[in-house]
């Protein structure tokens, strides 16, 4: 491509030059064309290095832009991880409170809640690419805490009630509170998925 253009700049400086030089002076001829060759020469390496230089420049940016998106995305595979962990979580907790199955209850842990919160905890929110992504996780790591004591709470006064239930208010507040984490969840593992999705495309441009 820059040879080709190279070409037509040659083409076009040497008919431009033609258009200025009398022909019928042979003498002339030989002691101008000599040096219109060799500025025209002069000119298209200025042209051939600068655009050699240009395409070097562009191919380093997009070298950078692939690191920086490989990184990112690397990354965002561990925030996606978590997220997926958190979700699937709170889909254990509405299981259990929708159907109150024993197997239900028992799929439910409030240690691993715990541990996914501190696992968030330990994450740099400033180096997620997505902005309202890390709002999300700075919400879901506090309310993972809060529904693990809930949960707890609920399964203590169950064993000291006649109906083995909770109190309502433990009850509704638990429930209230899944369903709001829940669809922070959710919404955080859609843009989770739609930023790994971006950051793999670059990398394989």
């Amino acid at each position: 491509m820059i040879y080709t253009f190279s070409l037509v700049v040659a083409l076009l400086l040497a008919l431009r030059c033609a258009a200025y030089i009398d022909f019928s002076e042979k003498d002339m001829l030989k002691s101008i064309i000599p040096a219109w060759i060799q500025a025209i020469g002069s000119i298209l390496a200025i042209i051939i290095a600068g655009m050699i230089s240009a395409n070097q420049i562009k191919h380093e940016k997009q070298l950078e832009k692939r690191k920086v998106a490989e990184s990112d995305l690397a990354k965002m595979h561990i925030v996606r991880a978590l997220i997926i962990r958190s979700l699937t979580l709170m889909n254990e907790v509405r299981q259990a409170i929708e159907r109150g199955e024993e197997s239900d209850f028992q799929q439910v842990s409030p240690w691993t809640m715990r541990n996914t919160k501190r696992a968030i905890d330990n994450l740099n929110l400033f180096e997620i690419p997505e902005g309202m992504l890390a709002l999300d996780l700075l919400a879901i790591g506090p309310s993972l805490e809060e529904i693990a004591t809930l949960w707890e709470r609920c399964m203590e006064e169950s064993l000291h009630t006649e109906n083995n239930k909770p109190t309502i208010d433990s009850y509704n507040e638990l429930d209230q509170g899944s369903q709001e984490v829940l669809k922070i969840c959710e919404a955080a593992f859609k843009l989770a998925t739609q930023e790994v999705n971006r950051l793999a495309a670059i990398v394989k441009e």
